[in-house]
């Protein structure tokens, strides 16, 4: 008998990140997919982080304290592409890279956000888990997605937009990655729709690091808004 297919395959927080659905389409029968399982390379022992993230047209002095308190460790452009939802803040979905990778908000504390990865699927993602986990997951009902794989470009064009209340916007990056007091801290020039904006954050399992941190680069001035809040408030969407 073989070996029954997984409904989906979660990201576990304290075990892994980058791993895919676990199965790989081998056919292009999109009719009669064939799946071979695919064993992840390497387990990444993580714990979801507390965040707390501010925007601005500008936030110079906010930037010169961090390059005071640090030296800019990498620098990365990226574009993404984040769909959100009228009613929904507390789910961060977004596809980077051909992945579709979905955070959830499951605390909040002192002002600090902790975010927990929940589910990373590599396009072409079969119809059954958009229709069975992620889509339940967003808070929307699915779509007619019929069966076989969904590809990055027929999820935006033929699933999002299909849904009401729901939109992918593209987000271009340019991050630079810091430490401040032991926490993972960015500076970015973000570009959301054609609205230029930047973004500071500091992340850290460690609520009190966070705060000293905040202290230290400023960020105590500010209000934490996450990516789907800024997302949607450049797109002219208010949250609820």
């Amino acid at each position: 008998m073989s070996e029954e297919r997984p409904q989906a395959t979660r990201v576990n927080p304290k075990t892994c990140v980058k791993i895919s659905t676990g199965w790989r389409v081998e056919s292009a029968d999109d009719n009669e997919p064939c799946f071979r399982k695919v064993v992840p390379a390497e387990m990444i022992p993580i714990q979801p982080r507390f965040e707390f993230r501010a925007w601005a047209d500008r936030l110079d002095a906010v930037h010169r304290r961090i390059r005071a308190l640090s030296e800019c460790h990498r620098t990365q452009e990226t574009t993404d592409i984040y769909i959100v939802s009228t009613d929904v803040v507390d789910v961060n979905p977004k596809i980077r890279e051909g992945e579709l990778d979905i955070k959830v908000l499951i605390a909040a504390r002192e002002g600090f956000e902790q975010w927990e990865p929940r589910v990373k699927l590599s396009f072409p993602i079969p119809a059954a888990l958009l229709r069975d986990e992620v889509f339940p997951m967003l808070g929307r009902p699915a779509p007619d997605l019929g069966s076989g794989t969904i590809s990055t470009s027929r999820f935006l064009t033929d699933v999002v937009q299909q849904c009401e209340g729901m939109t992918a916007v593209e987000v271009a990056k340019r991050r630079h990655a810091f430490t401040v007091n032991g926490c993972i801290t960015e500076f970015a020039e973000i570009s959301i729709a054609g609205t230029d904006l930047q973004t500071a954050s500091i992340e850290s399992a460690d609520i009190e690091a966070l705060r000293d941190a905040s202290r230290l680069i400023g960020l105590d001035a500010y209000d934490n808004i996450s990516y789907p809040s800024a997302v949607k408030s450049a797109i002219g969407w208010t949250s609820s």
